[in-house]
């Protein structure tokens, strides 16, 4: 399998397809390969621009 990325200055990016039943979510936001992390996690701007409302999550 191949996966095509690109760098910003030294970090490793990828095009990332986040999709969700509930909340009806479907967005692709650029995202940042990071091998030594434990946890992932999307950026606020990303949550704002697909409509995430943080009150309604569980």
């Amino acid at each position: 399998m191949r996966i095509n990325g690109y760098f910003k200055g030294n970090y490793p990016f990828i095009l990332f397809g986040v999709k969700s039943n509930k909340p009806k979510i479907w967005r692709q936001i650029n995202f940042l390969v990071d091998t030594g992390s434990d946890i992932t996690g999307i950026s606020k701007k990303d949550c704002y621009a697909m409509g995430v409302s943080f009150n309604n999550l569980g």
